[in-house]
């Protein structure tokens, strides 16, 4: 029998604000494209990206045999002065992450002293096209409706843990293996990095760790937090994985020994350097045909 580990948590979400209690911004004129607060999708954006605070969203249970993590987010937010109306999540379920043991115990920490943060990147409902805007703006009467399409759990520069809400077309051909880079910020104290420059060597040693991994799994999907340091001196310290919500070990021993075997990252690294940084892992040895086409065996069309 799979064993569950139940938190009892208590949703501190706030009472919903009648619709009248706070105008809609003026629907006024289309903000610009890389405006994602929530003004501008009153405004006719598309999509925007909201933070839900500690006692808005609960940790509501621990798979610890599968390494999952469900949140239960409300599903009314309250106007407050970060979001000049109510917000209205639909077809919102329990989110889903992948997130190690180890993890879930500084996720659960971090919860409870408040510094827990949920992400969510959200669009209108019913329309993923700015186009299709209703006159007077998305906001009229002081509500908005939204659709969260992607969520993230943050302490401060850390993501530790994300999940995609929106399934793939189901004709989709899966990529493998596919790695991003995420930001990468410079801890405090940290002398100035160029960021630019350490990103392509850390992309190409995380794409050779993925490519043996995948040999062995069927699918990966997942997001690691990185720490790089050099000394003082600039000798390079041992790479550090400090969030892990791939959870599958031959990545996770793969990474930290190409990182400091790539000459070209402590290139770019100065100094008393340190960072941190996100990588975001999605691939597959299986590539799924269109709909109504013959499935493929496993190791299809893979590079």
């Amino acid at each position: 029998m799979r064993r569950v580990n139940l938190l009892l948590a208590l949703t501190l979400a706030p009472a919903a604000i009648p619709a009248g209690a706070h105008g809609a911004p003026d629907a006024g004129s289309p903000s610009t494209a890389n405006d994602r607060s929530l003004e501008a999708l009153c405004k006719g954006a598309a999509s925007a990206e909201i933070a839900l605070d500690p006692n808005e969203f609960e940790l509501r249970a621990y798979d610890a045999a599968r390494h999952v993590l469900a949140v239960h987010a409300a599903e009314e937010l309250a106007p407050s002065n970060r979001r000049p109306v109510l917000v209205r999540i639909t077809r919102l379920q329990d989110v889903l992450l992948r997130l190690s043991p180890e993890a879930f115990t500084v996720v659960q920490d971090e919860h409870h002293a408040g510094r827990l943060r949920l992400a969510m990147e959200v669009r209108r409902e019913g329309t993923a096209d700015a186009d299709d805007a209703p006159t007077g703006g998305p906001c009229r009467g002081g509500i908005v409706d939204v659709e969260p399409t992607r969520v993230r759990l943050e302490r401060e520069e850390l993501v530790l843990a994300e999940a995609d809400l929106t399934p793939p077309p189901r004709s989709l051909r899966i990529a493998f293996p596919e790695m991003r880079v995420g930001p990468i910020r410079a801890a405090q104290g940290s002398p100035p990095v160029d960021a630019e420059r350490l990103r392509g060597p850390i992309h190409d040693a995380g794409l050779r760790c993925l490519r043996m991994a995948a040999r062995d799994v069927h699918s990966l999907n997942g997001a690691m937090t990185v720490e790089l340091e050099r000394s003082p001196v600039g000798e390079p310290l041992p790479p550090r994985i400090r969030i892990d919500a791939v959870v599958f070990s031959p990545l996770s021993a793969c990474l930290p020994g190409e990182l400091v075997d790539t000459v070209a990252v402590w290139e770019a690294l100065p100094p008393g350097g340190k960072v941190y940084f996100p990588l975001y892992f999605r691939g597959s040895p299986v590539t799924l045909p269109p709909d109504g086409g013959t499935p493929l065996t496993r190791g299809a069309n893979a590079p």
